[in-house]
């Protein structure tokens, strides 16, 4: 999300538990935020973002509003739409009918969305984090990239990127090198070592 952000995306998150968010919000410039602002409400969306507690009504509100504002044309800056934890609003069933009526509209919705032919002319990202096996059959066929637990160098090579952004995240000290703390935070996700690295 920060490397989308990073590449000049408007990066929004969502999750069940959290809604959803707008990435760097607070540091865009004023003229930046009302275009923004203004984009979202037309769709139903600004009032949702920050809104933590999301029923079934505002997760079907957020999914059509994110379908429209994703299939068309990014004017300058694109969206990039992240849901976390996709499989707790499209988790796997055995059959249809297990689904309750909220699961099938987001995987259908999500399935529909990320097969757009509009959405890949758009500029726009729909990125879907889950673990894999758990979600519904309908998102099989999206774009898969599997992430698996990051090797020694996958971390060394994170934490320098991070170190890069002093102004987000702290140093290491002078006695400890990259290599070591690689070493040292093998086994651990990269989420972790961001984490660390943060609250340094």
């Amino acid at each position: 999300a920060d490397q989308l952000a990073a590449d000049g995306f408007t990066v929004i998150r969502y999750s069940k538990s959290q809604g959803s968010r707008i990435l760097g919000y607070a540091s865009l410039k004023p003229k930046e935020k009302e275009q923004l602002d203004s984009r979202l409400n037309a769709l139903g969306l600004l009032k949702l973002i920050r809104q933590e507690s999301q029923g079934p009504d505002e997760i079907r509100t957020f999914l059509r509003g994110m379908a429209r504002l994703l299939q068309a044309p990014s004017d300058g800056s694109p969206i990039a739409c992240v849901i976390d934890y996709t499989e707790h609003i499209a988790p796997a069933v055995q059959n249809a009918a297990a689904a309750s009526e909220e699961q099938t509209f987001a995987a259908e919705t999500i399935h529909a969305l990320a097969n757009a032919p509009a959405l890949r002319k758009s500029g726009n990202l729909l990125v879907c984090l889950l673990r894999d096996g758990q979600q519904n059959s309908l998102l099989n066929d999206l774009y898969r990239v599997l992430l698996p637990y990051p090797s020694e160098e996958d971390a060394k090579e994170f934490t320098r990127l991070l170190l890069n952004r002093a102004d987000t995240y702290g140093s290491l000290d002078p006695s400890l090198s990259l290599d070591d703390l690689a070493r040292l935070t093998r086994g651990l996700r990269l989420r972790d070592v961001e984490g660390m690295l943060r609250d340094s």
